[in-house]
């Protein structure tokens, strides 16, 4: 398995002997932990909360670590960019911060002494960084997404074109990874393929050699290692096409399941 690590199961079953629930509370040694589901870090965070002394403290696991700061990113992108997991995480600091949690324990790291403040500055961080992070059309449904405005059809299926030479795919085809740079003299540079089926490749450069002047592919150029830029990569083999990439990533492509990577394959 490869991404995110809540999204590896045990090699082995594990027996679960008592299943805790958001607003359960469950007594250990003495002492009452009260549970506060708190996804972001994973769909499935949960943090604890211990009320003594008239004080409150808390395990919060990722959702936050000192400085009012998170280790790993992509374990709060559960949707390639819609903000599903972000606005998950921004709630689970709201609901933290309104338990008064004086001191709390992360995952990792140092002892946060002063989480209220330290969870307001978080949310914060993450209210500001939300506007540049979300893609720009309608969340979990690409379909709603109109031809983008520097563009024009072309006569080929699913092709737009941007500027003389440059095509890419028309809005029917979002999502999906794709651009294409045609030479006057009808070679042509790729850049990403993947994340569709084979037979709409194998039409879409037949559409390009009858009405764009296509007559080879030379190259497609990944742009970076995630598996859905390069997934047609063996049906382009057939087509007699080279793939460059940055001496950085290129081992990451050839061999993608050496590396512990989110979306490698």
């Amino acid at each position: 398995m490869h991404g995110a690590s809540y999204v590896r199961p045990p090699a082995d079953p594990v027996r679960v002997d008592h299943v805790l629930a958001d607003g359960g509370v469950f007594e250990w040694r003495g002492l009452q932990l009260a549970c506060a589901g708190t996804p972001g870090h994973s769909p499935g965070g949960m943090s604890l909360v211990l009320r003594r002394d008239g004080r409150a403290s808390a395990f919060i696991g990722g959702v936050m670590h000192e400085g009012a700061k998170m280790t790993n990113w992509f374990d709060t992108e559960w949707d390639y960019g819609f903000g599903k997991g972000l606005d998950a995480l921004i709630a689970s600091v709201q609901k933290l911060a309104a338990l008064d949690i004086g001191t709390a324990f992360a995952s990792q790291g140092p002892v946060i002494h002063d989480a209220a403040a330290q969870f307001a500055a978080y949310e914060k961080k993450l209210a500001d960084f939300r506007p540049d992070y979300l893609r720009g059309y309608p969340v979990n449904n690409l379909s709603k997404r109109g031809p983008h405005p520097a563009t024009k059809p072309t006569k080929a299926n699913y092709i737009v074109e941007v500027t003389p030479h440059l095509y890419m795919f028309g809005p029917e085809m979002a999502g999906k990874n794709f651009a294409i740079l045609i030479a006057d003299s009808g070679h042509a540079l790729l850049l990403d393929c993947g994340l569709f089926p084979k037979l709409v490749l194998e039409r879409i450069i037949s559409d390009m050699k009858e009405h764009l002047g296509l007559k080879q592919i030379d190259a497609c150029w990944i742009s970076h290692s995630h598996g859905d830029h390069f997934t047609l990569f063996p049906a382009l083999q057939d087509h007699g096409v080279k793939f460059w990439t940055m001496d950085t990533i290129a081992d990451k492509c050839e061999n993608p399941r050496f590396y512990d990577y989110p979306a490698m394959i």
